[in-house]
């Protein structure tokens, strides 16, 4: 799908005159900043899997949705359903929260010692949509008193028509078997059709939409408490890869749980270059057949001594997704470590790039922050060390002019490194510690990398992927979309302004992904929508007015 670059630029600089106080080369240079992360959007839409409320009754529980962006924009939340909605502006290069309660924010709330299981059901208008004027980055944290964890949301624009659902099994503490796993299907445009195989975990749609997977009070594995609510905003299988480049937690006895799942038939699954089985049955299946679950590394070799955690490449010979799960503490022991149960998607190394913005998740404040905040980068190494060019920087308040330093410099030149080559390249991953305040840039000009967060306070966790590159990365349509206009008096009409995206020389066109014009103190923007609905990737063209 195509960027409208080039129309959101044009507008800007045809009606420069118009646009009093703003400097277009610094709206170029944050519009450039925030497109090349790949995962920024001006359209989201999630839910929030309900979390087990006995243990946290009586205490301030709530849901957090942090916003960041270089532009200062008016960014809204609803709820349509409920009653809530909510209207900010950011401050470029900081952090905007917004809080709502879990009656808001959840579709259904969850008492483990009184409700039963609750069958498959549709929450009609209990969906969260956020939308912004401009490009913004979302992260959403669950925290409830003795629970926790988040996601990292991705924008609607990039939702897919097929996913293989990775949520994990719950324990049945209880004889109601209230312990059972939530998935949330958010449909983003009216009348979609969802087609489900429970027996595989098989979404389909006739349009674009996304699941959400959670567990009230998770184990990793089954048996081995403590646990912990779980939820992750999952992948569409359009976005899988074949090279994982997997980090377990470091400071742990034993590797962590993966599971892999296949999208086709006889994938075959190898660690570091050594095989490990193959999935015989792609898109959808039981464990064993259309995925598995293995340690990053056995926990014991074969004098029966502790393996102990280290990186591993996990490869196929066709696309698969892997979900990482962080195992409770109880296996530690005698260690003493700071850690819980959360579950993440590792990104494939084919969604590298070069630009992320990052933040912890409570960058804004307020009670049981997460105390300690971690960064994984997985990175191009050069010359066998971390590039020179992969550079840091802490921003300051509406300000793009930062200074940026070295990785290596700021957070030492040692790191891990993978055994396995993609594309003829060889990469490292390096862990750094970010505040529990500020908003982070990384970077790099010779360099693409993945970051993943992760963090912990007391009884609490949280980790979701944050820097990935979700647009379309096999598309030879290289030609940017036609803008055309005829102006009256400072104003273009419904009609006069139309966007199309044509076929270049290879006759391939990607269709339009997203609409939004960047500043203006005193024009309006908008697309007819009358006409047709506008879902990313499928239209070719629209009206517009100013």
């Amino acid at each position: 799908m195509k960027f409208l670059t080039t129309l959101s630029i044009i507008l800007l600089l045809t009606f420069s005159s118009l646009f009093s106080g703003i400097d277009v080369e610094e709206v170029k240079e944050k519009l450039a900043l925030i497109q090349n992360t790949g995962n920024s959007g001006n359209d989201f839409w999630f839910t929030i899997p309900p979390a087990y409320e006995d243990e946290s009754a009586g205490y301030d529980n709530f849901v957090k949705i942090l916003i960041t962006s270089p532009f200062s924009t008016n960014v809204s939340v609803e709820v349509a359903g409920k009653g809530y909605f909510k209207t900010k502006k950011t401050i470029g290069n900081s952090v905007t929260e917004f809080q709502l309660t879990p009656t808001y924010a959840q579709p259904t709330l969850h008492s483990g010692r009184s409700d039963k299981t609750k069958p498959a059901k549709i929450y009609k208008g209990a969906g969260i949509h956020v939308y912004s004027d401009a490009p913004i980055i979302v992260y959403v944290v669950v925290r409830y008193h003795w629970s926790s964890d988040g996601f990292f949301a991705i924008p609607s624009k990039y939702f897919g028509n097929t996913y293989i659902n990775a949520v994990y099994n719950e324990p049945a503490l209880w004889s109601n078997g209230w312990f059972n796993p939530f998935t949330g299907v958010v449909a983003a445009y009216d009348s979609t059709e969802i087609k489900q195989d429970l027996s595989g975990s098989l979404f389909e749609g006739n349009k674009p939409f996304a699941i959400i997977s959670g567990m009230h009070c998770a184990n990793f594995p089954i048996g081995n408490p403590w646990c912990d609510y779980t939820v992750n905003m999952e992948l569409p299988v359009k976005d899988w890869g074949k090279t994982h480049y997997v980090k377990p937690q470091m400071n742990r006895k034993y590797n962590g749980l993966i599971r892999v799942f296949a999208s086709k038939p006889d994938t075959d699954i190898y660690r570091d270059g050594s095989y490990i089985g193959t999935l015989e049955k792609g898109g959808g299946g039981s464990i064993n057949e259309a995925y598995m679950e293995l340690r990053v590394w056995p926990k014991l070799d074969g004098s029966q001594e502790v393996i102990a955690p280290k990186v591993a490449t996990i490869h196929s010979n066709n696309p698969i997704s892997i979900v990482y799960y962080n195992p409770g503490t109880s296996e530690d022991k005698p260690l003493d470590v700071n850690s819980d149960p959360f579950m993440y998607q590792i990104l494939p190394i084919e969604s590298a790039l070069t630009k992320s913005i990052v933040f912890s998740p409570n960058v804004t404040g307020g009670s049981d922050p997460y105390s300690s905040n971690f960064v994984n980068i997985t990175f191009q190494i050069i010359d066998d060390k971390i590039p020179d060019d992969l550079m840091f920087s802490e921003h300051s308040l509406s300000s793009m002019k930062n200074e940026y330093r070295k990785v290596s410099d700021l957070f030492g030149s040692e790191f891990n490194k993978y055994t396995i080559q993609h594309e003829g390249k060889n990469y490292g991953v390096k862990t750094i510690t970010i505040g529990t305040n500020g908003v982070y840039t990384i970077k790099s000009d010779s360099t693409k990398f993945v970051t993943e967060s992760f963090g912990f306070a007391n009884f609490d966790s949280y980790a979701f992927p944050t820097t990935f590159d979700l647009r379309e990365r096999n598309s030879l349509d290289s030609s940017a979309p036609i803008l055309s206009y005829s102006q009256c008096n400072g104003d273009i009409l419904m009609g006069d302004g139309v966007v199309t995206d044509l076929p270049n020389d290879n006759l391939v066109r990607s269709n339009i992904a997203e609409i939004y014009m960047l500043e203006s103190e005193n024009y309006e923007f908008k697309i007819d929508t009358n006409r047709k609905e506008f879902i990313p990737g499928q239209n070719s063209s629209f009206n517009w007015e100013l």
